[in-house]
């Protein structure tokens, strides 16, 4: 009776001893790629086809979007930021950051973190090394607990029974505690690190290909910066509309209660760029992917039979996809930047080639 006790005590510590350690990693571990984003005007595109979009803020349970204005729904509850949690990266398409609406500021961050990243000195190269080493020996370890739990499992003590009962329990949590302390490895996409890039998404049942350059990874998301992602054919810079024009095949247009709704079906992804109203500007800057839809509340002030609605076909944007739905299927890291074919650039096209080598 006094090794069962005994035995119950040891495996409540371990348990305990792990989650504690667990809590204070969570507390602390921010995804990586996700962070590079933190502070930057995004779009976030969920799977179900809508969109939001603002300021985002990375906290280790999730992401919150701070809207530009408080916006009040049509109940009258006023708004002020969208939250998604981590548990709901599944639901995830993409997030996109498109460098038009960026500001000064943060275009110069932005182009300090490509060069920093594209040439690292020797600590960070040091620290990659060191990150990549931890991330080959977690799943050994997760492995490791396993085979402890499955020998205490096949012994006749009753401690072992006592153990073997909290199995699943201690797995998940070394498996979560080694998980978060290391990020995953991954030698084929080391190889390409910096370097362009083709990429399958998939998105409601149909597989979209991108190019772009492989800025980093985790074991959640890739991180594509320059994406390609309109074909010259489906180009056009700008154009300003009202809302009861049609200036784009497929693209529906709806006002409601002063609920402007915007859906695209044109085949191309669009950037809603901002509203014009009376002498009034009010940026948008939301990334609008094919097949997806955005929605606006406009305020009581606007007056929707006079709102002009600017919107374009970005060239390039950065994107964030998780690893889930994407893979890199094709790598062109041994192309010349003459012989890649770039696209004309444009207003929306900044950095051609943020990670080219001198």
């Amino acid at each position: 009776m006094e090794n069962i006790l005994d035995s119950t005590l040891l495996t409540i510590a371990v348990i305990l001893t792990f989650a504690t350690l667990l809590a204070l990693v969570r507390s602390q571990k921010r995804d990586r790629c996700v962070t590079h984003f933190d502070d930057y005007h995004v779009t976030l595109a969920e799977k179900d086809g809508y969109v939001n979009w603002g300021l985002l803020n990375v906290r280790t349970t999730g992401l919150e979007l701070t809207y530009p204005q408080a916006m009040r729904s049509k109940k009258g509850f006023w708004k002020q930021s969208f939250l998604f949690y981590k548990e709901q990266y599944e639901a995830m398409d993409a997030v996109y950051r498109c460098t038009a609406g960026l500001s000064e500021d943060k275009l110069a961050k932005r182009e300090r973190y490509l060069k920093r990243t594209s040439k690292p000195g020797l600590l960070r190269r040091l620290y990659r090394h060191l990150r990549n080493w931890v991330g080959m020996i977690r799943d050994a370890l997760v492995q490791a607990v396993t085979v402890l739990v499955g020998v205490a499992k096949s012994q006749s003590q009753p401690s072992a029974a006592v153990l073997a009962q909290d199995e699943e329990r201690v797995t998940t949590l070394s498996d979560e505690l080694i998980g978060h302390a290391g990020n995953a490895y991954d030698p084929l996409l080391e190889k390409h690190l910096f370097t362009r890039v083709v990429i399958d998404v998939t998105r409601q049942g149909e597989v979209h290909k991108y190019c772009g350059y492989l800025a980093d990874y985790t074991s959640d998301f890739l991180e594509i910066i320059d994406a390609q992602v309109n074909a010259d054919e489906h180009h056009f810079e700008r154009k300003t509309f009202t809302a009861d024009e049609a200036p784009v095949d497929d693209v529906d247009i709806r006002i409601d209660e002063n609920l402007l709704a915007i859906e695209n079906r044109a085949g191309r992804m669009l950037l809603l760029h901002e509203l014009l109203s009376d002498d009034a500007v009010i940026p948008v800057d939301a990334v609008i992917p094919d097949g997806f839809s955005a929605q606006l509340r406009l305020g009581t002030e606007i007056d929707t039979e006079t709102l002009e609605i600017v919107v374009a076909t970005p060239n390039r944007v950065d994107m964030l996809v998780p690893r889930s739905r994407a893979i890199v299927r094709h790598g062109i890291s041994g192309l010349s930047r003459e012989e890649l074919e770039e696209a004309p650039q444009t207003f929306f096209d900044e950095n051609l080639n943020p990670f080219r080598r001198s």
